[in-house]
């Protein structure tokens, strides 16, 4: 960091430079069964700077601007080059199987003025301005074009696919603020203006949206003595701008090409589907939102202690993704595995006399012609309370418990939201989706305790974590072909968020010790993550009637219903050394 001082003038700058490679990375054959040549080697360094300058202007104002930026690539590169090859008895042979980079660069200026204004009690005033570009580029190809799929061990059939996207993030922010102060009562208002625009490669504005965003909050000193305070906070959240809730109509994508594989493994085409794509970005789309509404009651006692306790309410809108335009449904009937009684499904009855097309537009509801209307919603009702004390004494700590339920018919995935495909087809959108959504914690418990170990004068820091498992739901894989789609779907057999994976608990210790030597201070520490060695499932197979498993040797495991398929990693020791100045 490089900074620079006058009496009314500060500049300061800073860039940062790191790289993380990793081995080992899993291509087109999983994890169970891949050999080290049949992996991926990872490269992804990455550039961040910064620069300020602030401008004090009299005893009232000041003037602040800020460039910041990141620059980074994530290269996966197969340790082997060649082509994978499956069998049909499970073997699979060859290379990682494909390769891939993902380019981003992110530039943004912010600008602000804030003044402060005595009438009619105080006034903070802060108005600002934000301008952002944001490119990313992804790419994608199969090893050597193709993988195979091989019959008996003799060349079957063969696969080519390729993808190289680009797109350009241009988001326009205006703010005003307020923090108005009257007695004891604080005021927050303000209101945010984004403008973000998507465009491709081709130069083609794929996305267009504005929005406005109020905020209003208050804080009131009940006492005025500054330690009983009643909060409340409203407003509207917008996310920020995301090349994946519009890059499905860019161009870019290649044709998914199958081949017949001779015995010399001679590649002769003999299907080829387009891709040129099929969705189109409604013109009127409003950007994703959250509603948040909370209120807050804050105590402060005995000096360095403070209990506060939070009922927070969160509703997301404007949900962006992908329907299918035109699309009549039947319904059908199939089996349910796990109760073994009807299940209702639809089949898309039209296929044959219309394209298939998608329009990417806000699903705040959906209407499948023939199976129903579905309206779209994802709640989050939490309190939280708190009891923290500050440093003092060598001894700091922090108590906390969060009571939460989140539920809907949208999954809570990062980007459940603003790209899948669960509204194209009824059978992921009707069929048992309401519920408690995956990452729904019941019950979450977090202790921080920090100690200065007087002589030596180590830092001590424990931090202990119980929080309720994320829910997982039973569901069968339907193919294609039972329902005319053009891929096989999963389907819920019971209602979303039926099953909920172990009770987490793990403890992670810390110990550091700093030096100071002049104007550089050099610290030592170790980690010693899940220091009990707890051994708790987060998540477990929930395909019905089973899944199974192809070993390196041929040999198949046969995964029932609710068997561990993941769990906590193991306690891990980490040791480490810092400088700053």
């Amino acid at each position: 960091m490089i900074p620079c001082r006058t009496s009314s003038d500060t500049l300061s700058a800073n860039v940062q430079y790191d790289q993380y490679n990793q081995t080992g990375r899993t291509g087109l054959i999983g994890a169970s069964n891949a050999l080290d040549s049949q992996t991926l080697q990872q490269d992804s360094p990455e550039i961040i700077w910064n620069g300020q300058y602030r401008k004090v202007l009299g005893s009232s104002s000041f003037f602040e601007t800020k460039f910041t930026g990141w620059w980074g690539y994530f290269d996966l590169d197969p340790v082997n080059p060649a082509s994978t090859r499956f069998d049909s008895s499970g073997l699979a042979t060859g290379g990682a199987g494909y390769s891939a980079q993902y380019d981003r660069v992110r530039n943004q200026v912010n600008a602000s003025l804030n003044r402060y204004v005595k009438a009619g009690g105080t006034h903070n005033f802060k108005f600002g301005v934000e301008i952002e570009r944001s490119n990313i580029r992804n790419r994608f190809a199969y090893s050597g074009g193709v993988y195979f799929y091989d019959y008996g061990g003799a060349p079957y059939l063969a696969y080519g696919y390729s993808y190289d996207v680009e797109g350009m993030n241009k988001r326009q922010s205006a703010y005003a603020q307020d923090q108005w102060t009257i007695g004891r009562f604080t005021a927050n208002i303000g209101v945010r203006y984004d403008g973000i625009r998507g465009e491709g490669s081709d130069g083609r504005e794929y996305y267009n949206t504005s929005q406005f965003a109020p905020r209003l909050g208050g804080a009131l000193d009940i006492t005025g003595r500054g330690t009983s305070v009643l909060r409340a906070f409203y407003g509207h959240l917008y996310d920020g701008a995301v090349f994946s809730t519009w890059n499905r109509a860019v161009p870019g994508i290649g044709d998914r090409v199958t081949f017949d594989v001779s015995p010399t493994n001679r590649l002769t085409e003999i299907d080829r589907v387009s891709g040129a794509s099929k969705y189109t970005v409604a013109d009127d789309i409003s950007h994703p939102r959250t509603d948040e509404f909370n209120i807050a009651f804050e105590q402060q006692f005995r000096g360095v202690w403070k209990a506060s306790a939070t009922y927070i309410q969160r509703t997301n809108r404007n949900f962006v993704n992908s329907t299918l335009v035109g699309g009549q449904w039947s319904p059908i009937t199939i089996n349910n595995p796990k109760t073994n009684t009807p299940l209702t499904m639809y089949r898309w009855a039209n296929r044959a006399s219309i394209p298939q097309r998608f329009l990417i537009n806000n699903v705040d509801s959906v209407s499948f012609p023939g199976a129903g209307d579905v309206d779209i919603y994802r709640d989050y009702r939490g309190v939280m309370f708190v009891l923290s004390r500050a440093y003092a004494n060598r001894f700091n700590g922090q108590l906390s418990y969060v009571f939460s339920k989140t539920t809907g018919n949208l999954p809570s995935s990062s980007s459940g939201g603003f790209n899948s495909s669960q509204f194209e087809t009824p059978n992921l959108s009707l069929i048992n989706r309401d519920g408690r959504v995956p990452l729904d914690r019941p019950h979450e418990f977090k202790a921080l305790v920090g100690y200065q170990i007087p002589k030596v004068e180590v830092a001590f820091n424990a931090y202990f974590s119980a929080l309720s498992g994320t829910t997982y739901t039973g569901f069968t894989r339907v193919s294609s072909g039972v329902f005319n789609w053009n891929a096989s779907n999963d389907v819920f057999i019971e209602p979303q968020g039926s099953n909920r994976n172990d009770f987490i608990r793990i403890l992670d210790l810390r110990a550091e010790k700093v030096f100071n030597v002049g104007v550089n201070r050099f610290g030592v520490y170790a980690d010693l993550e899940n220091a009990l060695n707890a051994g708790v499932v987060t998540g477990r197979n929930a395909r019905w009637p089973s899944n199974t498993l192809t070993n390196l040797d041929g040999s198949r495991v046969v995964l029932l219903p609710g068997y561990a398929t993941a769990v906590a990693a193991p306690r891990q020791m980490t040791m480490g050394a810092r400088w700053s100045f």
